[in-house]
């Protein structure tokens, strides 16, 4: 993870965006959260990789159920925002009221912003699914 850092900001090494996504997924498939956190966010952008919203959720999902707090808040945008896929607002305040659980500020603002847009049916379903969550062990 942290010879992606250095490509992706050019710290010893030459700025190579591409290098850095390659070791990026190295350590995504070891489960390091922080990477596949990165690595979600490096789909959505086409930093270093082509871009694929889908792929992004991927990841971006990998590191949420593990309880990456910046990953939780990430996939509540894109949910919101419908990348990779259509806008779902039940699930982006999923992760949004999870983040906001874990103490993000900015989760609590984006949850805030969208808990009138929701139904009863699906707070509902959205409060069940929060209760059950327990970050997924890694492996």
């Amino acid at each position: 993870f942290y010879l992606a850092q250095l490509h992706t900001e050019g710290k010893g090494v030459p700025e190579n965006l591409v290098e850095a996504a390659a070791w990026l997924m190295k350590s995504a498939e070891l489960h390091h959260a922080s990477a596949q956190c990165e690595l979600g966010r490096k789909h959505l952008a086409g930093q270093g990789v082509p871009t694929n919203p889908a792929e992004g959720l991927k990841w971006l999902r990998r590191a949420a159920d593990q309880g990456h707090l910046p990953a939780q808040l990430q996939l509540g945008r894109c949910y919101r925002e419908g990348k990779g896929g259509p806008v779902d607002l039940a699930r982006a305040y999923r992760w949004f009221c999870l983040a906001a659980n874990a103490g993000s500020r900015e989760a609590a603002i984006e949850r805030d912003k969208i808990t009138g847009a929701l139904t009863a049916e699906q707070m509902a379903e959205a409060k069940q699914r929060i209760a059950a969550f327990t970050p997924q062990p890694v492996g």
